[in-house]
């Protein structure tokens, strides 16, 4: 239609700069606009609808997370979690129906990790937890108890050198650090992570690192997914993307980009011998506009996702954080 405009219009000379001051100040932000609240509606059609069967997965999916979290922090708190726990351990009792799925199968196991755990440290649970435990192995008594992963730092990157099936299978999410990456393991991850798909190869992904504790602290106030471990972390990245250099129609883009970007850097960490943890940047735009004065970058610079890294501790507990098959994911046309 735009298009069609401007043909009838560069038949009118003197009318053509009227019409690109026009089109560049207002109909393409009313675009931009469009999109903005159409993807915003969407959002909150659908994202509040969670009486369903794939909600309710995910739901159990990120409280079983979160008490595997807490069983491989690096300084455990026994007796951690148990709200979440019990709420687990409720959605298993009243969804019979659903015992064949993997979820409900994961939820049994970390409850029965959780109680073993805390019977080896001879620590006393709530009697109203314990029964709600109880209860859960007595409805599942065949299902195996699933342990969180230990390893050795030599373990943990011993298939840094072997074909991507091993090496991706490899790459997990470490909360245990014992140390700093040095600049130059620093510099060759993210010139190895560049090697990135970019949209039209734009690249427009920045890299924010930081070495200083408390700067890293005070950032890490901010980000609500570190509780536990946040204090421990010794160096922190956080992606940006340069909004200057996205097209019409791609904010949406950004977060797209500088996913791509983030996933081959902690590949890259991995293969430099370099423990990472995604950290997720899901704020409100007060909390965005105070992180963003404390990071000091440019205004046109939006953030998109934590990542705190270094050296990994000599022994290292990991979180198992199984994943749903393949044919879960896989929908045929």
């Amino acid at each position: 239609m735009i298009f069609k405009i401007k043909t009838q219009i560069k038949k009118i000379p003197f009318l053509l700069p009227f019409f690109n001051y026009a089109y560049i100040s207002i109909f393409k932000p009313l675009g931009i606009i469009n999109l903005g609240f159409y993807t915003t509606i969407r959002t909150l059609r659908f994202s509040l609808k969670k009486n369903n069967i794939e909600a309710w997965k995910v739901s159990m999916r990120v409280s079983c997370h979160i008490i595997e979290k807490g069983l491989t922090m690096p300084e455990r708190r026994l007796g951690f979690g148990l709200p979440r726990l019990a709420n687990i351990a409720n959605e298993v009792l009243k969804n019979k129906h659903n015992e064949n799925l993997s979820e409900v199968k994961v939820a049994v196991g970390i409850i029965k990790d959780y109680k073993k755990v805390h019977e080896k440290s001879f620590y006393k649970l709530p009697e109203k937890i314990s029964d709600l435990l109880e209860r859960v192995e007595i409805m599942y008594p065949d299902l195996k108890i699933i342990k969180q992963l230990k390893l050795t730092k030599e373990q943990y990157f011993s298939s840094k050198n072997e074909n991507f099936l091993k090496f991706s299978s490899s790459r997990r999410s470490i909360r245990n650090f014992s140390g700093k990456a040095n600049a130059e393991q620093v510099q060759k991850a993210v010139e190895l992570a560049l090697k990135a798909p970019s949209a039209c190869n734009r690249q427009v992904v920045k890299c924010h690192i930081f070495n200083d504790k408390e700067k890293i602290q005070e950032i890490l106030s901010y980000q609500n997914g570190n509780r536990g471990f946040g204090h421990l972390i010794p160096q922190l990245c956080v992606l940006t993307v340069d909004l200057r250099l996205i097209g019409e129609n791609e904010q949406n883009d950004i977060y797209f980009n500088a996913g791509l970007f983030a996933m081959n850097l902690s590949y890259s960490f991995h293969y430099y011998e370099i423990a990472s943890c995604m950290l997720n940047w899901a704020a409100p735009p007060k909390r965005d506009k105070k992180l963003r004065k404390i990071l000091n970058i440019p205004k046109h610079e939006s953030i998109t996702v934590l990542i705190g890294f270094g050296i990994p501790s000599n022994l290292i507990d990991i979180a198992r954080s199984d994943k749903k098959s393949s044919k879960e994911s896989i929908i045929n046309n």
